[in-house]
């Protein structure tokens, strides 16, 4: 097996000993938080905990807060993880 340690934004990562192969993203998720300035956010656990509710106080109400919500916005973040 060659040393390929990145290959398409993958970063790879061998454990010899065990025949471990560790594939990571984390490079990739923190350049889409950057570019999306959001990488001040505090990260979450997904999926949300039994028994969640999902609150309207939690969507944006005010046009700035609309604007900040686009629904380009939301495409282009989407896209980039998918």
């Amino acid at each position: 097996m060659d040393n390929t340690k990145l290959i398409l934004g993958i970063k790879i990562d061998r454990d010899p000993i065990l025949g471990d192969i560790i594939l990571s993203q984390n490079a990739y998720a923190q350049k889409m938080l950057s570019r999306f300035s959001m990488n001040e956010y505090a990260p979450l656990f997904t999926p949300l905990p039994a028994g969640s509710a999902l609150l309207n106080d939690n969507y944006p109400t005010s046009p700035e807060e609309i604007s900040k919500i686009s629904n380009t916005l939301y495409k282009e973040v989407l896209g980039a993880i998918m």
